[in-house]
């Protein structure tokens, strides 16, 4: 009697637990991190000007902008974002796009500018944190036209190295690069 009273009141692990999600083949997740909300428009051109060596000012450090970066993103603009929580993963083969979004899976893989801008903003001066600085840093996001591509950023001389390339570009990324996107389904954290 006991038993059944139990099982009425209490719900059963499978009833509140999702169900774990198998190891991802190409992604070792690693941690998660919030990016807090913004209540101002981001300018892309005012946001990612050159910024390094002995005249450099107080702040965020670049120290190249890449023609495909500029050409495709500084002209967005950035309407105010709420608060979210990214999860960055290392990728464990070489793989090209189709496969890595795959694994994240596209309603997860958009991130934003603000988002990239947040992070080097907490890493001045190639500070630890979860952006790599010896390897490139991935995101997926929409250009100022709409279209999908790959910005990375890695520090290089100096500064912040910020570059763009096409989803359907046909080269892959090395091992060991660290990938960004919305919270979701990366199993190994």
């Amino acid at each position: 009697m006991q038993r059944i009273f139990l099982q009425v009141l209490v719900p059963s692990v499978s009833a509140t637990e999702s169900v774990p999600v198998p190891d991802s083949a190409l992604l070792e997740a690693i941690a998660t991190i919030l990016i807090p909300a913004t209540t101002e428009k981001f300018v892309a051109s005012e946001k990612f000007v050159l910024n390094y060596g002995y005249k450099a000012k107080p702040g965020v450090r670049i120290s190249f902008l890449g023609d495909n970066f500029k050409e495709w993103f500084l002209g967005k603009i950035e309407e105010p974002m709420a608060e979210i929580t990214l999860r960055y993963a290392k990728l464990l083969t070489a793989s090209l796009d189709d496969s890595i979004r795959a694994e994240i899976g596209t309603e997860y893989e958009e991130t934003a500018l603000t988002h990239i801008f947040a992070l080097v903003e907490r890493q001045l001066n190639s500070k630890a944190g979860p952006l790599l600085t010896n390897q490139w840093n991935v995101f997926y996001m929409l250009d100022a036209l709409g279209v999908l591509r790959a910005v990375h950023v890695r520090w290089h001389g100096g500064g912040w190295r910020v570059d763009a390339n096409s989803v359907d570009y046909p080269s892959r990324w090395h091992e060991g690069y660290r990938f960004f996107f919305r919270n979701c389904c990366i199993s190994r954290a």
